[in-house]
């Protein structure tokens, strides 16, 4: 049994710059660890080095051929059986990543699927409320941002009719051709879902009100014009601020009351739920203590 002096599984964060990437993996393991961490990215291989004192490996963690996390091991000395067994281990770890993550994903359009939704939410209320008590704790070296992050629930207006009219095989076109165009519109540091035939929602990433605004009405106007000459494709969307008070099925209730309202009243629009509460549009939501949605 190989005797390690220190074992980490390092995330690569996909959404960063490489040089920042490599920063980033520094920060979590030692400046000691920089020249095997990057000859490990860089080949997608196992590296294993010696600097005099001890050795060091790290191995890919792959999925689909990119490196999403590396683990780093230290030791006197790794025998080759040592290699071969951890390297073992690190396969059956991706093996296992794989399978979570197929069972998180939509097959037809590679978005995050319903069952992926809820711990995602509660991740963001969580960075809220932190947020808030750094705040209430240290007021002056803590600044609230004015950015916020938002849950947007929406659905391809009268999408039934394109089913029937031109069947499913072009219905799935038409959704593959729509998360295209969500995936060229919002960040990789927005999640989004499928929930389910035409129902999708993203919880944005922090962002201002005018923002995320701007942001949906991009993607809606861009919509309109790609599916234009054959089918017009329209889209009516719900959307509520996530908070870290509100339980996670009450946020989506409450977006999905918005949507619900835009729908009743033509279709191809945006209804923010706090906008629509205030102007009298709808009346709050009650939530019976019982409701489960999840």
């Amino acid at each position: 049994m190989v005797n390690v002096e220190q074992v980490e599984i390092l995330k690569v964060d996909s959404h960063l710059e490489p040089d920042e990437v490599i920063n980033n993996l520094i920060t979590l393991s030692a400046e000691s660890a920089a020249d095997v961490l990057v000859e490990c990215l860089k080949s997608c291989s196992t590296v294993k080095l010696s600097s005099g004192v001890f050795e060091q490996i790290a191995i890919p963690i792959l999925l689909k051929d990119a490196v999403v996390m590396i683990l780093w091991i230290t030791s006197e000395h790794f025998s080759a059986q040592d290699v071969q067994m951890l390297k073992g281990f690190s396969k059956v770890y991706e093996n296992f990543l794989s399978i979570v993550i197929e069972s998180e994903t939509d097959p037809l359009t590679g978005l995050l699927n319903r069952k992926a939704f809820l711990p995602r939410l509660i991740k963001v209320a969580r960075l809220i409320k932190e947020e808030l008590d750094d705040y209430a704790v240290t007021p002056q070296e803590s600044a609230l941002s004015s950015k916020r992050y938002w849950l947007c629930i929406f659905d391809i207006d009268k999408f039934k009719v394109i089913n029937d009219t031109f069947g499913h095989l072009y219905g799935d076109e038409i959704l593959i051709d729509f998360v295209k165009m969500m995936k060229a519109t919002f960040s990789e540091l927005d999640s989004m879902f499928r929930f389910g035939g035409d129902e999708f929602v993203i919880i944005m990433s922090k962002r201002n009100k005018a923002e995320m605004m701007k942001l949906c009405e991009e993607f809606s106007h861009k919509l309109s014009i790609h599916h234009g000459k054959e089918v017009q494709v329209t889209i009516s969307m719900g959307i509520i601020e996530i908070n870290s008070v509100e339980e996670s099925s009450e946020l989506l209730m409450k977006a999905d009351k918005a949507l619900y309202y835009v729908k009743e009243t033509g279709r191809n629009n945006i209804g923010i739920y706090e906008d629509l509460i205030q102007d009298g549009s709808i009346v709050p939501l009650k939530i019976e203590d019982d409701i489960e949605i999840f």
